[in-house]
């Protein structure tokens, strides 16, 4: 039982005790001793002794090690740290002498782990530009490989990890690190976490056992997958010759997960290394969970093909299940009403908003899961007309996203979908010809609708929406809703008269009171007050917008204030300003004062597009 609030100190002992259990020799407190090091060269030294070498072998393996261990030049701590990993895991060839030939030396025994020298040491004085001292340093016969700095239990473990990456610093003592092959930091509260040398403190991970056997700490396999520093990548192309550990860890680095959309990597083999892999995953992955229990590591390995097809099926059915509740039959109208709602009332809420991100997020997910099986559907276990059957179906709620985001005004909302997302349709779900989806290249629904009239617009929707009264009433109400709500703020009483103007004509429509001709002229008409208000429905002088947002919210009737704006005088353009649509607006303005004689239609601010058009809307 741990006391609350403990100290550092009396955890550092807990430890001490633990490993002294599991085998460790205790060094004792090294704060005063001179000398520490990252290779303790005397105990290196005896215990190379016990191994049965050849006379001079030891000496050469050592001063090889020594070699490798030092940073200087343009030598970093990595590189250094990684030739010294090679060292330990696949000893150090060496030469008796002049034309024999070489011998291996193994600074550690892994075949068998209990013939190896285990000691722990506290309190390791280590000299530098700038001194430090870890507080528990693990040697393996002799030789630094792990480092722990430990806090007490209301400090937080981040403390720790960090004071391990100063540690590392070449300002402090980073040539000790040049062994290190793990590095940990602790406290009662939060646990363990480890990582490799120089891995970034977000990377650091959570260790989930206790402690196993002595040997835990040198698991090669550990060492490796700890190497979080190294960039990840997600195709591995072999083309040259690799074996043993660089194979492996080139392994690793193509399947580390670096974020939710990546699942495993691939390897494109150009040199039928195929053998060797199987043999350096086996080597690593053989006596490395040796001293695990099966559950913990059941699962490590997995086939591609079969979590590739159940990843394909539980993407289709989230889709389906998001797709569920949309009325029969299910058409470009029902969907458009489940996804987006009615134009009176707002085009939906918050709700139907994150209802159709996640919809768009899912159909992104089966599209990329279709793509990752699409040219070995017959490997996965998928009949041809299986295969037929999906490709038809993804293709069907993929130009459902698209007509759902072209009704409710996200149409160019691309935040929620990969860069390659076009690529993966029109490679893997269109057997004909692209096709043009919309011609709005980069004028929205209201804005086509003001400059080119109602049957442009329709003639240039999506062939479903078009061919459907309904979904193109619904197209047009959501994305003419969508602009008043942007507009508001601008002239709260204005845009509220035409929110209310919009409401009557869908309940119009709704009730057939209009036929569908007289229906787009009328909406055409609002679409164009919306975007561009009358200067005729305002008195003489205020020609622009903001002395009309003034007038409609000050009081129009009052003939003394309407006197006083059409008489106020015209700002002058600043040098510089910053703001956006607000500086645009105002310019706007200011260009009105500037032209008195000029056409009272260019006084007008500048036109704002529909929302969800042009480059990064949304």
């Amino acid at each position: 039982m741990t006391v609350v609030g403990q100290r550092e100190s009396r955890t550092q002992k807990r430890v001490i005790v633990h490993l002294q259990q599991l085998g460790y020799d205790y060094l004792g407190h090294w704060r005063s001793r001179e000398g520490n090091a990252n290779v303790e060269e005397d105990r290196l030294r005896a215990w190379l002794a016990n191994r049965d070498l050849a006379h001079g072998l030891a000496g050469k393996a050592l001063e090889k090690l020594r070699g490798a261990a030092c940073v200087g030049g343009a030598q970093t701590l990595y590189e250094a740290n990684r030739e010294v990993y090679g060292l330990l895991r696949y000893g150090v060839k060496v030469k008796p002498g002049v034309g024999e030939n070489h011998e291996t030396v193994w600074l550690i025994d892994w075949r068998n782990p209990d013939r190896n020298d285990f000691a722990v040491a506290e309190e390791v004085a280590i000299a530098g530009k700038r001194s430090k001292r870890p507080d528990l340093v693990l040697y393996v016969n002799g030789i630094a490989l792990a480092v722990l700095e430990l806090k007490r239990s209301t400090i937080s473990v981040t403390h720790g990890i960090r004071q391990n990456l100063d540690s590392q610093k070449k300002d402090f003592i980073g040539h000790f690190f040049t062994t290190v092959q793990l590095v940990l930091a602790g406290n009662e509260t939060e646990g363990l976490r480890y990582g490799a040398i120089e891995t970034p403190e977000k990377h650091w991970l959570r260790w989930k056992e206790a402690a196993g056997n002595p040997v835990d700490g040198t698991n090669p396999l550990l060492l490796e997958l700890g190497r979080l520093d190294a960039p990840s990548a997600t195709y591995l192309y072999i083309d040259k010759k690799m074996r043993d550990h660089g194979l492996f860890q080139a392994i690793c680095r193509v399947n580390r997960l670096d974020g939710a959309d990546k699942e495993y990597g691939y390897v494109v083999d150009y040199k039928d290394l195929f053998r060797s892999l199987e043999r350096a995953v086996d080597d690593y992955t053989g006596a490395a969970f040796a001293s695990f229990e099966t559950g913990d590591v059941a699962g490590l390995l997995k086939n591609r093909l079969k979590l590739a097809r159940e990843h394909l099926e539980e993407a289709r059915e989230t889709v389906k299940a998001l797709c569920e509740p949309v009325d029969p039959p299910r058409d470009t109208a029902s969907y458009i009403r489940w996804f987006c709602a009615a134009a009176d009332q707002g085009g939906g809420d918050e709700g139907h908003a994150k209802r159709r991100v996640t919809f768009y997020r899912a159909v992104a997910r089966c599209v990329r899961a279709w793509a990752n099986l699409a040219n070995e559907t017959a490997a996965a276990g998928y009949s041809e007309a299986d295969s037929g059957q999906i490709r038809e179906e993804i293709d069907h709620y993929e130009k459902v996203r698209q007509e759902v985001k072209l009704a409710s005004g996200d149409y160019l909302d691309m935040k929620v979908f990969e860069p390659a997302m076009r690529h993966l349709l029109d490679t893997y779900l269109r057997a004909e010809g692209s096709v043009k989806v919309s011609a709005f290249d980069e004028m929205g629904v209201v804005e086509m609708l003001v400059e080119h009239g109602a049957g442009t617009l329709v003639t240039a929707l999506p062939k479903d929406v078009g061919n459907s009264e309904e979904a193109v009433a619904e197209t047009i109400e959501n994305n003419v809703r969508r602009l008043i709500v942007d507009e508001t703020a601008v002239n709260p009483k204005y845009y509220a008269k035409m929110s209310t103007l919009l409401n009557d004509l869908v309940e119009q429509r709704r009730k057939e009171a209009l036929d569908y001709r007289e229906y787009l002229q009328r909406i055409e008409e609002l679409a164009k007050q919306v975007a561009r208000p009358r200067d005729e429905a305002y008195p003489d002088g205020i020609d622009t917008a903001a002395l009309r947002a003034l007038y409609d919210n000050l009081g129009g009737d009052n003939d003394e204030l309407r006197q006083r704006l059409a008489n106020a005088d015209r700002p002058v353009r600043p040098e510089r300003r910053h703001g956006g649509l607000a500086r645009q607006r105002d310019e706007g303005a200011q260009d009105q004062a500037g032209d008195p004689g000029g056409d009272r239609r260019s006084d007008r601010r500048p036109r704002r597009r529909s929302p969800g058009t042009g480059q990064g809307a949304g």
